[in-house]
């Protein structure tokens, strides 16, 4: 259709040139050329001629409705023209005159011709806006056709130069600008234009199309859902080797990958994408090397400016049009290649059941007397299910599928070695009942029996028989004739289709599956051939006959149905003809498939018997196999009987070898009749053997076929290396010989007394005679050498104890247990004894260098896989951080939210409000969460210790190495003094909400300058990202200076200094605000991170005041700290005083420290050694018994301490905190647990003074053992 309608637009495009031959070529017309019409004809893909049609309609759709006004006045005419003449014929042969009759043809015809309107589509795109816009002949100034540039894109060079304007762009688009428009749109206008009959033109598309398929990469990326879907489980369905690809060449693409590919994306399991950028053949891009076949080669401004446009209409074409089309192209035919991959190879599955052929016994007549097969084989089929409550078959089947007998075998798949007498005498029966039989064949063949028990055909059979037993049946007939019985399933129902042929053959269409099964069938059946004879007597090849060549379902019924009405026989070929009616053309086809047992006829028809209707020889070949005949036995022409000779020759075929049937192919070739040659070789195979079997003789199953019969597994979904689930059922030991026994040597453990055997390890035996006694009953299983297990398949496996863990195991029982789930991977497949071994080792299972996983494709990503699993790792930690344990704690301050919710509630809460709410780092933390200026929280890990449940609350709670009772206490002694210093600071006047901003403060600072310049200017402020911390930020000169002031419960801390007031903190930086910060005291980050406690968390950053060491605050560290972790001097503590050399009292006892007394300053001694030594020294002197740090107080610190209300002694924190109780100290009075006197107010707590010394700071700082 399509090329009449380019040859009807190039004869209307002649006429309407014709009407003015002097008159120019319009420029909106594009003659059609004989190129045109020849690339039509060369078209030999869809794609292509879809190419051409697009094009045609670009260039001549407005065109059309006058074309097909033309073309039906034309065919009017003609069709007058041809009335006329018949009428002057007829005129002729009555004697009639010619004109009167083509006159009055002419006067009957209508005055007012009635014309159907075709309504045609209403063209009014902006393609067609721009042609109406007249603005063809500027397109034609861009220097090239679309023709040419797709000549040139598909030779790969400028094989036709660009015509250059001699005006720039705009300058020529002027002449195309309508009265009050613009050149510039104009010109954008016309780059569109021809970027569409770039994009329409076929030999460009042909030529990219083509470049696409061999340089177009896939890459594949799981998504979020696929990242945990898809894993090695998955390798039977999808490849787990195509998870990630990167640019993998679609030419490489194999089998039904693509098909794969593609539903593993429509599950929104991977994202897959072709690229859109193709490799070139000189530089990266090949987009770019087409723009270069576009352009001028000069560098003058106006050929630059064309050159821009051109390489605009080249982008608009290739970019928005043409590679985005040919890209869905190439998916959809790689999604089809694939489809027919699947269906390719459910016809090889199913040719492979088909080309089986029936069972042969391999007993003679001669062998065995009693042997009898003329009426076929006798097959025995056993058909059960896996369940003693359900009762075995056995039948018995005779030649042509008919059931001689059958069995009921209720008790056959009891033990022979069963511990029951009954059920083995009742086994025993059965297999008596079995042996009746003098042949037993078993067949172990697909599953085509539990089809059958579900067809309606079979069912009516047998409607008397159990399912079992019909199964039975099937497979007996399986053996008999795998295509017969097979064919059974052939029916209106379509039952041929619930088998499965192939993983992913629901991917295919029904009715693109059906005909690949239909033609399969075709194949085989008329390779065989159909007996029609038998089919009518037996009613077992009527579905066979549908599948020979020219009939099918309606000819084969009815073909069938004639000869059991008339209760015939077909007798010879010729009765299909001249009794069944058939046409010409299925003669031809059919005839040759349709054997006749001429033996079988015999005397029981007066009709011709033609010996050849028993053979594949073509009717229409007949005269040729008897001419072979009769010239392989050299007969005369006069006294050849053919006939007699076809007959002769059938008896001794060995005659024909000596002929030179490529004489007789020559000689019939001459003659006209074509290249015969293979035709005569067929005849004389034929000849030789008539309708001899072609299939392949029946062979018993392998093992490995026997194997994945009965697992129902295959090579694909079961193999070396597959990771697999298995359960425990058992422990295997081996047991030790008599000699093994002489020479044991039982063990004795020292400690509980008991002695252990040797071989099993049990070690309860309270004397050594009960060890011997134990070997002597026999009651020692020996040592144990693996683990029994069962797969989800029924498999039966085994893991030896060195693949039981990475990890040397003497006892199994250490890592499994019995009925216990397991991840295990198969190391070997034992497909005789129906067993494997496996391994459930971490480094087997990990398999982090790919020794048993499935080999990954050749581009695969692995660089990308590792950064995704990294990434959803730390997601994972993260949302572990975000969960918590929801905990039964009864407390006013405790929630159980998380932190984002304890962030929320804050808001609405007062400054210094707590929370206590259930930590993300499990069930034995919590954290409290106290507000320290608007929109700023802090939130301290708390440690518990001694819970009873994981939802109780610990007996003991420990905020780094600070020990608390209960949360009261937590709220008491450490949050709330924290919030008294965070608030002193809030309301101070020089306090600033800039949340701890440092660009705001110096802004601020400088603004104060700018204001009063002999003052040095300071403000503090809360830090956000470091809450508990304020940001002290001061302007000494021109630099701003920014250090931080951390809040604990004993006071601010600043320059590793502790002060235990406002007052004196900054008293104290006034006066030395000029001193070098010390080289311990970071600008940006905790200070505690420069302490002697090195290996902070992470979490220690939001938690200043734990941070603060013993030897820095000795009264908030508890003294066993010390005991345990000495300290060593480090060069980053330069302010560090070593104990030893500190003035003490001699009896270790609390000092009393007068209040009008000034303290001494002492300075840094330079021997560490010698200090440790004379601390040593004093406590061997003298063990004073009051001393806290006695044995008792080192294991147990909480018991240790005395009476809270003794005045003389330490308080329960063991005199490790030093509230402030007097009236000098913090407005904060809560706090009056302190028994010594306090030092003077303005002087700050450091390691230099001796008020650090303390009863609780009696542990050296340094201890050399």
């Amino acid at each position: 259709n399509l090329l009449k309608l380019l040859e009807n637009m190039r004869e209307f495009q002649m006429d309407k040139v014709m009407m003015n031959p002097d008159a120019p070529i319009p420029d909106a017309m594009r003659l059609i050329k004989d190129e045109d019409i020849e690339r039509l004809k060369n078209v030999q893909t869809p794609e292509e001629l879809r190419d051409v049609h697009t094009h045609f309609l670009l260039y001549y759709s407005h065109d059309l409705p006058e074309m097909q006004k033309v073309q039906r006045g034309k065919e009017r005419k003609s069709e007058i023209e041809e009335k006329k003449k018949y009428a002057r014929e007829e005129a002729e042969k009555n004697g009639e005159d010619p004109d009167e009759a083509a006159a009055a043809i002419e006067a009957a015809l209508p005055d007012d011709e009635e014309t159907t309107e075709v309504k045609y589509a209403v063209r009014s795109g902006p393609y067609e806006l721009c042609r109406k816009a007249g603005l063809e002949p500027l397109v034609r100034k861009f220097g090239l056709s679309a023709e040419q540039f797709a000549e040139n894109v598909r030779d790969n060079y400028q094989r036709h130069e660009v015509e250059q304007p001699s005006v720039p762009p705009l300058e020529a688009a002027q002449d195309y600008t309508p009265t009050g428009g613009s050149s510039g749109e104009v010109l954008r206008r016309a780059v569109y234009m021809c970027g569409v009959q770039l994009a329409r033109e076929p030999l460009l598309r042909s030529t990219l199309r083509d470049t696409l398929r061999e340089r177009a990469t896939i890459t594949v990326k799981p998504t979020t859902k696929g990242l945990k879907m898809i894993d090695e489980s998955h390798s039977s369905f999808f490849n787990y080797s195509l998870k990630y690809l990167n640019k993998k060449p679609v030419r490489d693409l194999t089998g039904d990958q693509f098909l794969k590919l593609t539903m593993a994306a429509e599950d929104k399991l991977l994202d897959l994408n072709i690229s859109e950028n193709l490799e070139g053949n000189t530089g990266p891009s090949y987009l770019e090397e087409l723009k270069q076949l576009y352009q001028k080669d000069e560098f003058a401004a106006t050929v630059q400016a064309w050159n821009d446009i051109r390489i605009e209409a080249v982008t608009l074409a290739l970019t928005k049009i043409v590679m985005p089309e040919l890209r869905r192209e190439l998916q959809a035919l790689l999604l089809q290649e694939s489809k027919e991959y699947v269906l390719k190879c459910c016809r090889r599955r199913l040719y492979d059941w088909l080309k089986v052929a029936p069972y042969e016994s391999r007993v003679s007549d001669d062998d065995d007397e009693e042997w009898d097969a003329s009426n076929g084989v006798r097959i025995v089929s056993i058909a059960y299910v896996p369940d003693r409550a359900h009762c075995a078959f056995a039948c018995s089947l005779v030649g042509g599928g008919e059931v001689a007998d059958h069995l009921r075998l209720p008790h056959l798949l009891y033990r022979r070695n069963a511990w029951d007498p009954l059920e083995r005498q009742n086994k025993e029966a059965d297999l008596t009942a079995l042996r009746r039989y003098n042949d037993l064949t078993y067949m172990y063949k697909l599953n085509f029996h539990l089809i059958y028990n579900c067809s309606l055909n079979f069912q009516n059979d047998f409607r008397e028989y159990p399912d079992v037993l019909r199964q039975a049946i099937c497979q007996a007939r399986l053996l008999q004739d795998p295509l017969m019985e097979i064919s059974q399933l052939c029916g209106p129902d379509e039952e041929i289709l619930c088998l499965r042929y192939h993983p992913l053959q629901d991917q295919i269409t029904k009715e693109d599956l059906l005909e690949g099964i239909e033609l399969e069938f075709v194949n085989r059946v008329n390779e065989v051939g159909v007996d029609v004879n038998e089919a009518v007597l037996t009613g077992r090849g009527t579905e066979l006959l549908q599948f020979v060549c020219g009939l099918g379902p309606r000819k084969a019924q009815a073909l069938i149905k004639l000869f059991k009405q008339t209760n015939q026989k077909l007798e010879n070929r010729t009765q299909l003809v001249t009794v069944c009616h058939m046409g010409p053309k299925v003669f031809i086809n059919c005839s040759g498939f349709i054997k006749i047992d001429t033996s079988s006829l015999g005397d029981s028809t007066e009709a011709y018997i033609e010996v050849l209707d028993g053979s594949r020889v073509h009717p229409e070949t007949y005269e040729w196999a008897r001419k072979m005949a009769v010239d392989a036995l050299e007969y005369e022409d006069e006294d050849a009987n053919p006939a007699g000779a076809l007959e002769e020759i059938l008896e001794a075929p060995e005659r024909l070898k000596d002929l030179d049937l490529d004489a007789f192919a020559e000689e019939l070739e001459r003659q006209g009749f074509g290249n015969k040659s293979i035709t005569l070789y067929d005849i004389r195979a034929e000849l030789n053997s008539r309708y001899k079997d072609l299939r392949v003789s029946y062979r018993s199953t392998t093992p490995e076929e026997m194997f994945d019969i009965l697992t129902k597994e295959s090579p694909e979904t079961f193999f070396v290396g597959k990771m697999v689930l298995a359960s425990v059922v058992g422990i295997t030991h081996r047991k030790p010989q008599r000699e093994m026994l002489d020479q044991a040597n039982p063990v004795r453990n020292d400690e509980t007394g008991l002695w252990e055997c040797p071989f099993c390890h049990k070690n309860d035996f309270p004397e050594l005679s009960e060890v011997w006694n134990h070997f002597d009953a026999g009651a020692c299983p020996g040592q144990a050498t693996g683990v029994r297990i069962r797969l989800d398949n029924g498999l039966s496996g085994y893991i030896h104890i060195k693949n039981l863990s990475d990890r040397h195991v003497t006892d199994p029982t250490e890592r499994v247990r019995i009925g216990q789930t397991i991840h295990c991977r198969v190391l070997k497949i034992d497909v005789e004894r129906f067993s494997v071994d496996c391994s459930s080792k971490s480094s087997d299972l990990l398999d982090k260098n790919n020794e048993w996983r499935p080999t990954k494709d050749p581009y695969y990503d692995q660089e990308t896989e590792e950064k995704d699993l990294r990434k959803d790792k730390e997601a994972k930690q993260t949302k572990e951080r975000m969960q918590y344990v929801k905990r039964v704690i009864v407390h006013p301050s405790f929630r159980n939210i998380s932190f984002a919710e304890a962030e929320k509630l804050m808001e609405k809460m007062a400054q210094g409000e707590v929370i206590v709410r259930p930590s993300s780092k499990g069930s034995d933390h919590l954290t409290v969460t106290w507000k320290v200026a608007e929109g700023i929280c802090q939130h301290i890990d708390v440690r518990e210790e001694g819970k009873e449940n994981a939802f109780s609350l610990g007996r003991s709670l420990w905020i780094q190495g600070s020990e608390f009772e209960d949360l009261d206490e937590i709220i008491a002694r450490y949050v709330t003094p924290m919030a008294g210093h965070a608030r002193d600071l809030i309301a101070y006047k020089y306090y600033k909400p800039l949340g701890g901003m440092r660009d705001k403060a110096e802004e601020l600072l400088k603004e104060e300058k700018s204001k009063n310049a002999n003052k040095i200017h300071y403000v503090v402020s809360a830090a956000k990202n470091h809450p508990g911390r304020f940001l002290l930020s001061y302007l000494p000169r021109n630099k701003c200076t920014h250090e931080y002031v951390s809040v604990t419960p004993d006071g601010y801390k600043f320059r590793q200094r502790m002060f235990d007031s406002l007052g004196s903190l900054l008293k104290w930086f006034k006066e030395h605000f000029r001193d070098p910060p010390p080289s311990g005291t970071p600008a940006q980050r905790t200070p505690a991170l420069r302490t002697p406690h090195g290996g902070m968390t992470s979490t220690m950053y939001h938690t200043p005041a734990a941070h603060t060491p013993a030897f820095h605050t000795p009264a908030h560290t508890p003294g066993p700290a010390y005991i345990n972790t000495p300290y060593t001097p480090s060069a980053q503590t330069p302010y560090m005083t070593p104990f030893a050399t500190t003035p003490r009292q001699p009896d270790f006892l609390t000092p009393v420290i007068p209040r009008h007394k000034q303290l001494p300053v002492f300075t840094e001694p330079s021997d560490w050694q010698k200090a440790a030594e004379d601390w040593v020294r004093h406590r061997t002197v003298r063990d004073t018994p009051a001393t806290p740090r006695s044995s008792e107080g080192m294991s147990t610190p909480r018991q240790s301490r005395t009476p809270r209300m003794d005045s003389r002694s330490t308080p329960r924190h063991d005199m490790r905190s030093t509230p402030r109780h007097d009236a000098r100290s913090t407005p904060h009075g809560h706090s009056g647990r302190s028994s010594r006197a306090h030092s003077v107010r303005s002087t700050p707590h450091t390691n230099t003074s001796p008020r650090s010394m303390s009863l609780g700071d009696a542990t050296p700082l340094y201890d050399e053992n």
